[in-house]
Protein backbone atom coordinates (compact mmCIF):
# COMPACT_ATOMS: atom_id res chain seq x y z
CA UNK A 1 0.00 0.00 0.00
CA UNK A 2 2.83 2.39 0.83
CA UNK A 3 4.45 2.00 -2.60
CA UNK A 4 1.13 2.51 -4.40
CA UNK A 5 0.40 5.60 -2.31
CA UNK A 6 3.79 7.12 -3.16
CA UNK A 7 3.39 6.41 -6.89
CA UNK A 8 -0.11 7.92 -7.01
CA UNK A 9 0.93 10.90 -4.91
CA UNK A 10 3.01 12.19 -7.84
CA UNK A 11 1.20 10.64 -10.80
CA UNK A 12 -2.11 12.48 -10.42
CA UNK A 13 -0.36 15.76 -11.19
CA UNK A 14 -0.48 15.19 -14.93
CA UNK A 15 -4.29 15.28 -14.83
CA UNK A 16 -4.47 18.16 -12.36
CA UNK A 17 -1.98 20.24 -14.33
CA UNK A 18 -3.70 19.59 -17.65
CA UNK A 19 -7.07 20.61 -16.22
CA UNK A 20 -5.43 23.73 -14.78
CA UNK A 21 -4.20 24.80 -18.22
CA UNK A 22 -7.59 24.03 -19.73
CA UNK A 23 -9.62 25.89 -17.11
CA UNK A 24 -7.81 27.80 -14.34
CA UNK A 25 -4.59 27.07 -12.46
CA UNK A 26 -5.77 29.07 -9.48
CA UNK A 27 -9.12 27.35 -9.03
CA UNK A 28 -7.67 23.88 -9.66
CA UNK A 29 -5.04 24.61 -6.99
CA UNK A 30 -7.85 25.73 -4.67
CA UNK A 31 -9.77 22.50 -5.35
CA UNK A 32 -6.61 20.50 -4.65
CA UNK A 33 -6.03 22.32 -1.38
CA UNK A 34 -9.59 21.63 -0.20
CA UNK A 35 -9.33 17.97 -1.23
CA UNK A 36 -6.09 17.52 0.73
CA UNK A 37 -7.70 19.04 3.82
CA UNK A 38 -10.74 16.78 3.54
CA UNK A 39 -8.50 13.75 3.02
CA UNK A 40 -6.41 14.47 6.12
CA UNK A 41 -9.38 15.31 8.36
CA UNK A 42 -11.21 12.17 7.22
CA UNK A 43 -8.65 10.04 9.08
CA UNK A 44 -10.36 10.93 12.36
CA UNK A 45 -13.73 9.78 10.95
CA UNK A 46 -14.97 6.19 10.53
CA UNK A 47 -14.23 6.01 6.79
CA UNK A 48 -12.04 3.51 4.91
CA UNK A 49 -8.39 4.49 5.02
CA UNK A 50 -8.16 3.88 1.25
CA UNK A 51 -10.71 6.64 0.68
CA UNK A 52 -8.76 9.05 2.89
CA UNK A 53 -5.54 8.27 1.04
CA UNK A 54 -7.32 8.59 -2.32
CA UNK A 55 -8.62 12.03 -1.37
CA UNK A 56 -5.15 13.14 -0.33
CA UNK A 57 -3.37 11.85 -3.45
CA UNK A 58 -5.92 13.52 -5.74
CA UNK A 59 -5.62 16.73 -3.73
CA UNK A 60 -1.85 16.73 -4.17
CA UNK A 61 -2.34 16.06 -7.89
CA UNK A 62 -4.50 19.15 -8.30
CA UNK A 63 -2.52 21.36 -5.93
CA UNK A 64 1.17 20.80 -6.74
CA UNK A 65 1.47 21.40 -10.52
CA UNK A 66 -0.92 24.37 -10.47
CA UNK A 67 0.74 25.92 -7.43
CA UNK A 68 4.14 25.57 -9.10
CA UNK A 69 2.89 27.21 -12.29
CA UNK A 70 1.34 30.08 -10.32
CA UNK A 71 4.70 30.56 -8.61
CA UNK A 72 6.54 30.59 -11.92
CA UNK A 73 4.13 33.15 -13.40
CA UNK A 74 5.54 35.76 -11.03
CA UNK A 75 8.65 35.90 -13.24
CA UNK A 76 9.56 35.93 -16.90
CA UNK A 77 10.64 32.59 -18.37
CA UNK A 78 14.29 33.68 -18.65
CA UNK A 79 14.43 35.55 -15.32
CA UNK A 80 17.16 34.13 -13.02
CA UNK A 81 14.94 34.89 -10.02
CA UNK A 82 12.52 32.25 -11.25
CA UNK A 83 14.91 29.47 -10.22
CA UNK A 84 15.51 31.20 -6.86
CA UNK A 85 11.76 31.24 -6.23
CA UNK A 86 11.48 27.52 -6.89
CA UNK A 87 14.56 26.99 -4.73
CA UNK A 88 12.80 28.70 -1.81
CA UNK A 89 9.70 26.58 -2.35
CA UNK A 90 11.79 23.40 -2.49
CA UNK A 91 13.72 24.30 0.65
CA UNK A 92 10.50 25.11 2.54
CA UNK A 93 8.96 21.80 1.46
CA UNK A 94 11.96 19.89 2.78
CA UNK A 95 11.99 21.95 5.98
CA UNK A 96 8.34 21.02 6.49
CA UNK A 97 9.11 17.34 5.86
CA UNK A 98 12.00 17.46 8.32
CA UNK A 99 10.01 19.22 11.06
CA UNK A 100 7.01 17.00 10.38
CA UNK A 101 9.05 13.82 10.78
CA UNK A 102 10.22 14.96 14.22
CA UNK A 103 6.90 16.49 15.30
CA UNK A 104 4.83 13.51 14.19
CA UNK A 105 6.82 11.19 16.45
CA UNK A 106 5.86 13.31 19.46
CA UNK A 107 2.22 13.71 18.41
CA UNK A 108 1.73 10.00 17.79
CA UNK A 109 2.83 9.18 21.33
CA UNK A 110 0.42 11.78 22.74
CA UNK A 111 -2.74 11.59 20.62
CA UNK A 112 -2.31 8.56 18.32
CA UNK A 113 -1.87 8.10 14.57
CA UNK A 114 -5.27 9.12 13.23
CA UNK A 115 -5.57 12.21 15.41
CA UNK A 116 -2.04 13.27 14.41
CA UNK A 117 -3.01 13.11 10.73
CA UNK A 118 -6.17 15.09 11.48
CA UNK A 119 -4.01 17.66 13.27
CA UNK A 120 -1.93 17.96 10.09
CA UNK A 121 -5.17 18.65 8.23
CA UNK A 122 -5.82 21.68 10.45
CA UNK A 123 -2.37 23.08 9.64
CA UNK A 124 -2.95 22.43 5.94
CA UNK A 125 -6.22 24.36 6.21
CA UNK A 126 -4.45 27.29 7.90
CA UNK A 127 -1.68 27.31 5.29
CA UNK A 128 -4.25 27.19 2.46
CA UNK A 129 -6.26 30.09 3.85
CA UNK A 130 -3.11 32.21 4.23
CA UNK A 131 -1.87 31.36 0.73
CA UNK A 132 -5.13 32.15 -1.06
CA UNK A 133 -5.61 35.34 0.98
CA UNK A 134 -2.09 36.60 0.27
CA UNK A 135 -2.02 35.49 -3.37
CA UNK A 136 -4.82 37.87 -4.37
CA UNK A 137 -2.93 40.80 -2.83
CA UNK A 138 0.46 40.26 -4.41
CA UNK A 139 1.63 43.06 -6.76
CA UNK A 140 2.07 40.77 -9.78
CA UNK A 141 -1.64 39.99 -9.73
CA UNK A 142 -2.13 43.25 -11.64
CA UNK A 143 -0.77 41.53 -14.77
CA UNK A 144 -3.46 40.55 -17.27
CA UNK A 145 -2.61 36.84 -17.26
CA UNK A 146 -2.76 36.45 -13.48
CA UNK A 147 -5.87 38.59 -13.18
CA UNK A 148 -7.54 36.30 -15.71
CA UNK A 149 -6.85 33.32 -13.41
CA UNK A 150 -8.88 34.99 -10.64
CA UNK A 151 -11.74 36.49 -12.63
CA UNK A 152 -12.76 33.41 -14.59
CA UNK A 153 -16.27 32.17 -13.86
CA UNK A 154 -16.35 28.42 -13.57
CA UNK A 155 -19.98 27.19 -13.29
CA UNK A 156 -20.01 25.55 -16.72
CA UNK A 157 -16.42 24.35 -16.35
CA UNK A 158 -17.18 22.76 -12.99
CA UNK A 159 -19.55 20.41 -14.83
CA UNK A 160 -16.44 18.87 -16.42
CA UNK A 161 -14.00 19.14 -13.50
CA UNK A 162 -16.16 17.78 -10.66
CA UNK A 163 -17.06 14.42 -12.30
CA UNK A 164 -13.40 13.87 -13.23
CA UNK A 165 -12.37 14.79 -9.69
CA UNK A 166 -14.83 12.29 -8.18
CA UNK A 167 -13.75 9.56 -10.61
CA UNK A 168 -10.09 10.16 -9.75
CA UNK A 169 -10.82 9.76 -6.02
CA UNK A 170 -12.64 6.47 -6.63
CA UNK A 171 -9.90 5.09 -8.93
CA UNK A 172 -7.11 6.15 -6.56
CA UNK A 173 -8.79 4.45 -3.62
CA UNK A 174 -9.04 1.21 -5.62
CA UNK A 175 -5.46 1.37 -6.88
CA UNK A 176 -4.10 1.90 -3.37
CA UNK A 177 -5.61 -1.47 -2.46
CA UNK A 178 -3.96 -3.20 -5.44
CA UNK A 179 -0.37 -2.04 -5.67
CA UNK A 180 0.58 -4.28 -8.61
CA UNK A 181 -2.26 -2.86 -10.70
CA UNK A 182 -1.29 0.61 -9.49
CA UNK A 183 2.28 0.23 -10.72
CA UNK A 184 1.02 -1.02 -14.09
CA UNK A 185 -1.36 1.94 -14.44
CA UNK A 186 1.36 4.46 -13.51
CA UNK A 187 3.83 3.03 -16.05
CA UNK A 188 1.12 2.93 -18.74
CA UNK A 189 0.17 6.53 -17.94
CA UNK A 190 3.79 7.56 -18.27
CA UNK A 191 4.14 5.78 -21.63
CA UNK A 192 1.03 7.55 -22.95
CA UNK A 193 2.17 10.92 -21.62
CA UNK A 194 5.64 10.51 -23.13
CA UNK A 195 4.18 9.51 -26.50
CA UNK A 196 1.80 12.47 -26.55
CA UNK A 197 4.58 14.87 -25.55
CA UNK A 198 6.78 13.52 -28.34
CA UNK A 199 3.97 14.15 -30.83
CA UNK A 200 3.59 17.71 -29.54
CA UNK A 201 7.35 18.23 -29.82
CA UNK A 202 7.34 17.07 -33.46
CA UNK A 203 4.33 19.26 -34.21
CA UNK A 204 5.94 22.26 -32.49
CA UNK A 205 9.14 21.82 -34.46
CA UNK A 206 7.33 21.58 -37.78
CA UNK A 207 5.38 24.76 -37.05
CA UNK A 208 8.07 26.93 -35.44
CA UNK A 209 11.33 25.12 -36.22
CA UNK A 210 12.12 24.91 -32.51
CA UNK A 211 13.08 21.77 -30.59
CA UNK A 212 13.16 22.93 -26.98
CA UNK A 213 10.50 20.34 -26.12
CA UNK A 214 12.86 17.57 -27.23
CA UNK A 215 15.49 18.88 -24.82
CA UNK A 216 12.87 18.89 -22.05
CA UNK A 217 12.00 15.25 -22.84
CA UNK A 218 15.66 14.20 -22.92
CA UNK A 219 16.43 15.88 -19.59
CA UNK A 220 13.30 14.39 -18.02
CA UNK A 221 14.45 10.89 -19.00
CA UNK A 222 17.77 11.54 -17.28
CA UNK A 223 15.67 12.67 -14.33
CA UNK A 224 14.04 9.22 -14.16
CA UNK A 225 17.46 7.69 -13.54
CA UNK A 226 18.19 10.25 -10.84
CA UNK A 227 14.91 9.93 -8.94
CA UNK A 228 14.86 6.12 -9.24
CA UNK A 229 18.23 5.92 -7.53
CA UNK A 230 17.47 8.75 -5.12
CA UNK A 231 14.17 7.29 -3.91
CA UNK A 232 15.93 4.12 -2.77
CA UNK A 233 17.51 6.02 0.11
CA UNK A 234 14.64 6.47 2.60
CA UNK A 235 13.92 2.74 2.96
CA UNK A 236 16.81 0.60 1.75
CA UNK A 237 19.60 2.82 3.04
CA UNK A 238 17.90 2.99 6.43
CA UNK A 239 18.21 -0.82 6.65
CA UNK A 240 21.87 -0.61 5.60
CA UNK A 241 22.52 2.01 8.30
CA UNK A 242 20.66 0.01 10.94
CA UNK A 243 22.60 -3.21 10.31
CA UNK A 244 26.12 -2.14 9.35
CA UNK A 245 26.84 1.44 10.47
CA UNK A 246 28.25 2.57 13.81
CA UNK A 247 25.46 4.87 15.01
CA UNK A 248 26.94 5.79 18.39
CA UNK A 249 27.68 9.51 18.84
CA UNK A 250 28.69 11.11 22.16
CA UNK A 251 27.66 7.98 24.02
CA UNK A 252 24.17 7.81 22.48
CA UNK A 253 22.91 5.43 19.78
CA UNK A 254 21.12 7.27 16.99
CA UNK A 255 18.07 5.57 15.50
CA UNK A 256 18.48 4.66 11.83
CA UNK A 257 15.24 6.49 10.95
CA UNK A 258 16.73 9.74 12.29
CA UNK A 259 19.19 9.82 9.39
CA UNK A 260 16.29 10.43 7.01
CA UNK A 261 16.10 13.98 8.35
CA UNK A 262 19.68 14.70 7.26
CA UNK A 263 18.57 15.12 3.65
CA UNK A 264 16.07 17.85 4.55
CA UNK A 265 18.62 19.64 6.73
CA UNK A 266 21.21 19.65 3.95
CA UNK A 267 18.61 20.88 1.42
CA UNK A 268 17.77 23.86 3.62
CA UNK A 269 21.45 24.69 4.30
CA UNK A 270 22.40 24.42 0.61
CA UNK A 271 19.44 26.57 -0.45
CA UNK A 272 20.22 29.25 2.15
CA UNK A 273 23.88 29.29 1.13
CA UNK A 274 23.00 29.61 -2.56
CA UNK A 275 20.51 32.39 -1.86
CA UNK A 276 23.02 34.29 0.27
CA UNK A 277 25.61 34.13 -2.51
CA UNK A 278 23.23 35.15 -5.31
CA UNK A 279 20.79 37.51 -3.56
CA UNK A 280 22.24 40.61 -5.25
CA UNK A 281 23.49 38.93 -8.41
CA UNK A 282 21.05 36.16 -9.42
CA UNK A 283 22.78 33.39 -11.34
CA UNK A 284 21.05 31.94 -14.38
CA UNK A 285 21.35 28.16 -14.00
CA UNK A 286 21.47 26.17 -17.25
CA UNK A 287 18.86 23.40 -17.14
CA UNK A 288 21.06 21.14 -19.24
CA UNK A 289 24.11 21.56 -17.00
CA UNK A 290 22.06 21.51 -13.79
CA UNK A 291 20.39 18.19 -14.59
CA UNK A 292 23.66 16.60 -15.72
CA UNK A 293 25.71 17.87 -12.78
CA UNK A 294 22.99 16.96 -10.28
CA UNK A 295 22.81 13.38 -11.54
CA UNK A 296 26.58 13.00 -11.51
CA UNK A 297 26.89 14.39 -7.97
CA UNK A 298 24.21 11.94 -6.85
CA UNK A 299 26.34 9.20 -8.41
CA UNK A 300 29.26 10.38 -6.29
CA UNK A 301 27.04 9.87 -3.24
CA UNK A 302 26.73 6.18 -4.12
CA UNK A 303 30.45 6.10 -4.89
CA UNK A 304 31.07 7.25 -1.30
CA UNK A 305 29.06 4.28 -0.01
CA UNK A 306 30.97 1.95 -2.33
CA UNK A 307 34.26 3.28 -0.98
CA UNK A 308 33.03 2.88 2.62
CA UNK A 309 32.33 -0.82 2.08
CA UNK A 310 35.61 -1.34 0.20
CA UNK A 311 37.56 0.13 3.12
CA UNK A 312 35.63 -1.95 5.68
CA UNK A 313 34.94 -5.36 4.06
CA UNK A 314 34.10 -6.88 7.44
CA UNK A 315 30.86 -4.81 7.39
CA UNK A 316 31.29 -4.05 11.10
CA UNK A 317 30.78 -0.51 12.39
CA UNK A 318 31.11 1.40 9.11
CA UNK A 319 31.91 5.03 9.92
CA UNK A 320 28.99 7.40 10.24
CA UNK A 321 30.93 10.05 8.33
CA UNK A 322 30.50 8.08 5.09
CA UNK A 323 26.71 8.17 5.49
CA UNK A 324 26.73 11.92 6.16
CA UNK A 325 28.98 12.50 3.12
CA UNK A 326 26.68 10.38 0.94
CA UNK A 327 23.59 12.25 2.12
CA UNK A 328 25.30 15.59 1.47
CA UNK A 329 26.18 14.62 -2.10
CA UNK A 330 22.68 13.20 -2.66
CA UNK A 331 21.13 16.45 -1.36
CA UNK A 332 23.45 18.58 -3.49
CA UNK A 333 22.46 16.58 -6.55
CA UNK A 334 18.79 16.88 -5.64
CA UNK A 335 19.09 20.68 -5.73
CA UNK A 336 20.16 20.36 -9.36
CA UNK A 337 17.07 18.33 -10.27
CA UNK A 338 14.15 19.39 -8.05
CA UNK A 339 13.81 23.16 -8.61
CA UNK A 340 15.18 22.94 -12.16
CA UNK A 341 12.53 20.41 -13.21
CA UNK A 342 9.89 23.04 -12.38
CA UNK A 343 11.83 25.93 -13.89
CA UNK A 344 12.34 24.02 -17.17
CA UNK A 345 8.58 23.99 -17.79
CA UNK A 346 8.39 27.77 -18.16
CA UNK A 347 11.68 27.86 -20.06
CA UNK A 348 10.93 25.19 -22.68
CA UNK A 349 7.15 24.80 -22.72
CA UNK A 350 4.55 26.71 -24.76
CA UNK A 351 1.93 28.25 -22.45
CA UNK A 352 -0.92 25.86 -23.41
CA UNK A 353 1.29 22.84 -22.59
CA UNK A 354 2.78 24.06 -19.33
CA UNK A 355 0.15 22.48 -17.09
CA UNK A 356 0.65 19.10 -18.78
CA UNK A 357 4.45 19.46 -18.64
CA UNK A 358 4.42 20.37 -14.94
CA UNK A 359 2.25 17.33 -14.28
CA UNK A 360 4.60 15.25 -16.43
CA UNK A 361 7.50 16.36 -14.23
CA UNK A 362 5.54 15.11 -11.22
CA UNK A 363 4.75 11.87 -13.04
CA UNK A 364 8.48 11.32 -13.56
CA UNK A 365 8.85 11.15 -9.77
CA UNK A 366 5.93 8.70 -9.48
CA UNK A 367 7.35 6.36 -12.13
CA UNK A 368 10.76 6.60 -10.49
CA UNK A 369 9.15 5.47 -7.24
CA UNK A 370 7.97 2.28 -8.98
CA UNK A 371 11.49 1.59 -10.28
CA UNK A 372 13.00 2.48 -6.89
CA UNK A 373 10.80 -0.11 -5.16
CA UNK A 374 12.32 -2.82 -7.35
CA UNK A 375 15.89 -1.50 -6.95
CA UNK A 376 15.47 -1.32 -3.17
CA UNK A 377 14.66 -5.05 -3.08
CA UNK A 378 17.79 -5.74 -5.09
CA UNK A 379 19.85 -3.56 -2.76
CA UNK A 380 18.81 -5.19 0.54
CA UNK A 381 18.57 -8.79 -0.72
CA UNK A 382 22.09 -9.95 0.09
CA UNK A 383 21.22 -13.67 -0.05
CA UNK A 384 23.86 -14.50 2.57
CA UNK A 385 24.88 -13.76 6.14
CA UNK A 386 28.63 -14.04 5.52
CA UNK A 387 30.36 -10.64 5.90
CA UNK A 388 32.48 -11.13 2.75
CA UNK A 389 29.42 -12.04 0.67
CA UNK A 390 27.47 -9.08 2.06
CA UNK A 391 30.38 -6.73 1.35
CA UNK A 392 30.65 -8.06 -2.21
CA UNK A 393 26.91 -7.56 -2.72
CA UNK A 394 26.92 -3.95 -1.54
CA UNK A 395 30.08 -3.00 -3.43
CA UNK A 396 28.48 -4.39 -6.59
CA UNK A 397 25.15 -2.61 -6.03
CA UNK A 398 26.65 0.73 -4.96
CA UNK A 399 29.21 0.56 -7.77
CA UNK A 400 26.57 -0.11 -10.44
CA UNK A 401 24.30 2.66 -9.12
CA UNK A 402 27.23 5.11 -9.10
CA UNK A 403 28.31 4.23 -12.65
CA UNK A 404 24.75 4.46 -14.00
CA UNK A 405 24.23 7.89 -12.43
CA UNK A 406 27.61 9.17 -13.63
CA UNK A 407 26.99 7.85 -17.13
CA UNK A 408 23.51 9.32 -17.53
CA UNK A 409 24.64 12.57 -15.89
CA UNK A 410 27.29 12.89 -18.58
CA UNK A 411 24.74 12.82 -21.42
CA UNK A 412 23.49 16.42 -21.05
CA UNK A 413 27.11 17.63 -21.28
CA UNK A 414 27.71 15.66 -24.47
CA UNK A 415 24.55 16.92 -26.14
CA UNK A 416 24.16 20.64 -26.71
CA UNK A 417 20.89 21.64 -28.34
CA UNK A 418 19.89 25.14 -29.36
CA UNK A 419 16.23 26.17 -29.79
CA UNK A 420 16.72 26.16 -33.59
CA UNK A 421 18.30 22.70 -33.80
CA UNK A 422 16.32 19.97 -35.57
CA UNK A 423 14.80 17.35 -33.31
CA UNK A 424 17.05 14.54 -34.56
CA UNK A 425 20.09 16.62 -33.51
CA UNK A 426 19.76 15.01 -30.09
CA UNK A 427 21.05 11.74 -31.53
CA UNK A 428 23.36 13.01 -34.26
CA UNK A 429 25.23 15.30 -31.85
CA UNK A 430 25.80 12.39 -29.46
CA UNK A 431 27.05 10.18 -32.30
CA UNK A 432 29.43 12.84 -33.62
CA UNK A 433 30.82 13.75 -30.19
CA UNK A 434 31.47 10.15 -29.28
CA UNK A 435 33.08 9.55 -32.68
CA UNK A 436 35.39 12.54 -32.22
CA UNK A 437 36.40 11.34 -28.78
CA UNK A 438 37.12 7.79 -29.94
CA UNK A 439 38.90 8.88 -33.14
CA UNK A 440 40.34 12.38 -32.58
Amino acid sequence: MCGAFFALLFSNGIIGGTLGSKFSHYYCALLGNITMIVGLLSFILPVPVELSLGLFTVGVGFWTPNFMLLTGQMYEAKDAKRFNAYLIVYACMNLGIMLGSFGSTYLVTKIGYTNSIGFAGLFTMLAGVLYHAIYKRLPFITSSHCREQLTQHLPHKAIVIIPLWLAMIFVNALLILHHDACFTVVIALFALALGWLLLQAIRHYRLKRESALFLFIALSLVGIVFWSLFNILPSALALFINDYVNRVMFGHTIAASTFMGINGAFIVLIALSYMALTIHYPLKVSSRIGVGAGTMVMGLGYAALWLAVMINPSMINIGIGWIILSYFLQSLGEMGLGPLSWSMVGEFGPTPLQGFMMGYSQLITGVSGVFAAFLAKVMVSTGSVEPTAIAHHFTTVFGIFALVALGFGLLPFLIKMTPKAPWWQFFSDLKNKLKNRLHP
